[in-house]
């Protein structure tokens, strides 16, 4: 979730994870990835080591990524 001018220079990464079976809320953003449906979890991001990121799974798709960020800016503007 973070981006490249971030993530590219420190040892940690911001994230958000992915549920299969959160409730949905308007801060949770519905993701369809490796063939299941779920939910990234707006409400739980974090920060974490890049150590702890065993490996990379993919990536969501546009629309998804530009919706979830439209989300966050919304969130934070309160």
């Amino acid at each position: 979730m973070s981006p490249p001018e971030l993530h590219d220079h420190l040892r940690t990464a911001i994230i958000a994870p992915m549920s299969s079976n959160g409730r949905p809320a308007p801060f949770r953003i519905p993701v369809s990835f490796k063939q299941k449906e779920g939910l990234i979890l707006l409400d739980q991001i974090r920060t974490v080591d890049k150590l702890c990121l065993v490996k990379k799974e993919g990536v969501i798709a546009d629309e998804t990524l530009a919706n979830t960020l439209h989300t966050l800016q919304e969130v934070f503007a309160v």
